[in-house]
């Protein structure tokens, strides 16, 4: 399947890698205030498109407004590598010594407003969401990163990896899903990924963090499937 993604390069023409994201996100408490929780569509998928932005051949055709974009998810396959951000905290401020990083794939209604966004809040699509673990996720994983340069991270006994490369296969920066899905009209597959920082394996802070853990990452990844004949029904 094409898929999303890309960065772009200077020079003699610009050319970008399609199947490459990269971002990253701060890892703060999770009463810290807005979630900076990364969401993206990582397939072509859209069906509503907001005309008032394109040049009329540009618009979709009748065949995808009235029937959509309907195709079956066969199997995902790739690489997220993650790392955490090593900060020094300055002299008031405070850095989380363990950062919590967890990503998954899922399908959701996209947004009438822009097909770019989920029809849904931050807090139904967070991975660490208590009221998401019985949401269907095409795949999920979390992993438990460290920032050796915080204060008594050494002197405390956290100890540990800083990037998800050194994990063993089964749980490092693999992607294998083999979960199929219909992905229907107005809806798309999206990738997640949300942290938070803290203090140790057990509790977070009372405080928010002024100098909070950063997590960058990036997601390089291919998908197997095939378009299906839509069956015209709506969610409506």
């Amino acid at each position: 399947m094409p898929t999303l993604g890309g960065i772009s390069t200077g020079g003699d023409g610009d050319k970008e890698y399609t199947t490459y994201f990269a971002s990253e996100v701060t890892a703060q408490p999770p009463w810290a205030g807005a979630q900076d929780l990364y969401v993206t569509p990582i397939v072509p998928d859209y069906t509503q498109v907001v005309l008032s932005d394109l040049q009329p051949e540009d618009a979709p055709s009748l065949r995808d407004a009235t029937e959509g974009q309907d195709w079956l998810l066969k199997r995902i396959v790739g690489k997220l590598h993650i790392a955490a951000g090593q900060l020094v905290p300055g002299a008031l401020e405070t850095t989380p010594k363990v950062l919590r990083v967890a990503a998954g794939f899922f399908v959701g209604r996209a947004s009438e407003v822009s097909p770019d966004v989920p029809d849904m809040s931050n807090f139904e699509i967070d991975p660490f969401g208590l009221n998401n673990v019985r949401q269907p996720w095409i795949w999920r994983r979390n992993w438990w990163l460290f920032n050796g340069l915080a204060p008594d991270t050494a002197q405390s006994g956290i100890i540990g990896e800083v990037n998800n490369n050194l994990f063993s296969a089964l749980d490092g920066p693999n992607i294998d899903s083999k979960v199929a899905r219909r992905i229907r009209k107005e809806e798309r597959l999206w990738f997640t990924l949300n942290a938070y920082g803290s203090d140790d394996f057990t509790r977070f802070p009372g405080v928010v963090y002024t100098n909070p853990g950063l997590v960058q990452f990036s997601l390089d990844y291919r998908i197997l499937g095939a378009m299906r004949k839509s069956s015209s029904r709506s969610t409506f």
